[in-house]
């Protein structure tokens, strides 16, 4: 157990744990010996006869199934224990630090919840507190090394009185809202965590990795800064709001954001919360393909399937944080999906109360943030309001954010970074133009931009998925050209595969094709790929949506014509080429523009359709 004890504090010794408990009256040196209790007491309640009496059964093979529960017995042998040798804290209360320690070790093999605090009556939960034999002997032994377990002590055992008044009155004299429920919900979670991850790791021989935490020397940064990661480059800010458009380096920024949270002691990991799966994935490729950050874990539900398909290098960090430590924020930076994060915080999964503490030691990057619905915005809010109230720093990256949601607490709090517009030289971007038809998009318009001269990456953009596959088809059956289709219907295994094909012909880094090539989608591409078309042939859409559209068009250039621009992708062209975004918009047939006109003839209807045109 000495040796639980040992990895168990060297989880919690991290400047960010400071900061985790600074709204408390509690040190770091109060939690690292909460901690090392905690871990020298969690297996007590094996040393129970009537535990042991089970294990011998179990061994000997005259009893199936898992052996019997022992935290509950361990948590009332922790609790009797404080009585006759208390905690040397700095607090003069120490009240609550003994009711958050005994909850840490009630509930090491069990997830935190109000169901698991109600507890049974059976024998095989019920906590038996060991006589006051039992009891002295913890006692002599409890500040030591180790924790010596008398042999012999009688069988018979009762619940003492104080264990069972602490059992069915915690939730009662600890109301919710209140300063001591939440300083004893603030302690159990950081206690429980390390006292779980700690029995893991040593119970593993090692092989199960403990946290590891993240040096700000191991994020490799760019020397040259683009404008907006300039503007980062200045901010010391723990909640920060950044708004800029595709292709200004945003998350590059929000890697020095997280090295400037490191230095500080704000955080001990990074943890960027993404929209989708597919974003997640690229944003993986992009930190380990960049080389930005070392030690990068991936976890979402499709994260074993997309880990399949990374190289020998980037696998060698997979296996070295296999699923359950991805899961638990146990790298020094991972990428999740959003919905991870929220779920951590409300318990919502087994084990979720051991990824919490490590969740609340990191900072956090949410991407994309304009792509979600309101409720899932009211959720990602309420997240950053208990995030505040931890002092867990956290960045919101942005290019359409509606100004209504940011002026919402706690976004109206928060730092704002908002770009220029410049290229590097200072110049304004504007990497195409945008032009209008009165028409539906159909086959025909895109053939006549095949065999365009210099226009050898033809995007086109549908608003369903039954249009994006049957114009695909059609382009196929009566063109030369190289035709490439992706939505949403395609499984995993197969999206992972198609993104690859994508990436190698429409990826900014590509090369200048030969032969003509057109990839069909829907809006999936407005947050999933990081693309560089030549045109954009779009449906009609809203506003943010065309927005993010376009940023798959000439992604990094700042003029609209290639002989004007000195990007990458122009340096390729061998004659001049205008960049531009066609939104296709038949005004004929529309009949409606929910949510702003209903009817023809309002002020409304003028006002949108006139801005459509």
């Amino acid at each position: 157990m000495s040796d639980v004890a040992n990895a168990a504090e060297q989880i919690v010794d991290t400047p960010a744990t400071e900061r985790l408990i600074q709204p408390y009256p509690v040190s770091l040196d109060d939690i690292i010996c909460l901690v090392r209790r905690g871990a020298l007491l969690h297996d007590t309640g094996k040393a129970h006869p009537d535990w042991q009496a089970e294990a011998q059964r179990t061994i000997q093979g005259r009893r199936n199934g898992p052996l019997p529960h022992h935290s509950a017995r361990s948590a009332a042998y922790t609790f009797e224990s404080l009585r006759h040798v208390p905690l040397d804290l700095s607090a003069d209360d120490t009240e609550p630090y003994e009711v958050a320690l005994t909850l840490a070790v009630l509930h090491h093999h069990t997830n935190l919840s109000q169901e698991r605090m109600l507890m049974k009556n059976d024998d095989t939960v019920r906590p038996d507190a060991k006589h006051q034999e039992m009891v002295d002997a913890l006692a002599r032994h409890v500040s030591s090394s180790t924790v010596t377990i008398p042999d012999v002590y009688p069988v018979e055992t009762t619940i003492t009185d104080n264990t069972r008044v602490f059992l069915d009155n915690i939730r009662t004299h600890y109301n919710p809202g209140t300063d001591k429920y939440d300083l004893v919900g603030a302690l159990t979670t950081l206690i429980r965590s390390a006292i779980r991850q700690a029995d893991i790791h040593v119970s593993s021989g090692g092989s199960v990795p403990l946290p590891k935490t993240l040096n700000a020397a191991n994020i490799n940064l760019f020397s040259s800064l683009r404008p907006y990661q300039q503007k980062i480059d200045t901010i010391s800010h723990t909640i920060c709001l950044g708004l800029a458009g595709c292709g200004e380096g945003k998350t590059h920024s929000a890697c020095q954001w997280g090295q400037e949270m490191i230095e500080q002691g704000a955080a001990d990991r990074l943890v960027f919360a993404m929209p989708t799966q597919v974003t997640g994935n690229n944003l993986y490729q992009t930190l380990n393909k960049e080389r930005i950050a070392d030690d990068v874990g991936l976890y979402h539900s499709g994260s074993e399937l997309a880990l399949e398909e990374i190289n020998d290098e980037q696998r060698e960090v997979a296996e070295y944080f296999p699923e359950r430590s991805r899961r638990w924020f146990q790298a020094p930076v991972t990428v999740c999906t959003v919905d991870h994060v929220l779920r951590t915080l409300l318990n919502a999964y087994p084990d979720a109360a051991t990824a919490k503490a490590n969740l609340l030691r990191s900072a956090i990057v949410f991407d994309e943030m304009h792509v979600y619905d309101l409720h899932l915005v009211g959720n990602i809010l309420g997240a950053m309001q208990m995030f505040n109230k931890n002092d867990v720093p956290w960045y919101v990256m942005t290019a359409t954010l509606p100004e209504q949601i940011q002026q919402t607490f706690p976004l109206d709090d928060a730092a704002r970074i908002v770009s220029e517009g410049v290229d590097d030289q200072r110049r304004v971007r504007q990497p195409f133009t945008v032009e209008t038809k009165p028409q539906k998009l159909d086959t025909a318009d895109v053939i006549d931009y095949i065999g365009t001269s210099g226009m050898s990456r033809i995007m086109v953009v549908k608003n369903t998925v039954s249009e994006a596959r049957n114009l695909a088809q059609a382009l196929t059956d009566v063109t030369n050209a190289s035709v490439t289709y992706y939505s949403s219907e395609f499984p995993n295994i197969d999206r992972s595969r198609k993104e690859t094909e994508i990436q190698e012909t429409f990826g900014t880094d590509a090369g200048e094709a030969e032969r003509t090539h057109v990839l069909v989608t829907t809006q999936v591409c407005e947050i999933s790929l990081d693309l560089s078309a030549d045109v954009l042939l779009t449906d009609i859409a809203p506003m943010d949506a065309i927005i993010q559209r376009a940023g798959r068009l000439h992604r990094k250039g700042h003029a609209p014509v290639s002989e004007n621009c000195s990007c990458q992708q122009c340096s390729r062209k061998h004659d001049s080429l205008s960049y531009r975004c066609i939104v296709f918009s038949p005004l004929d047939q529309v009949t409606c523009l929910y949510p702003y006109a209903s009817e023809e003839g309002t002020d409304s209807w003028t006002v949108g359709t006139s801005r459509l045109v």
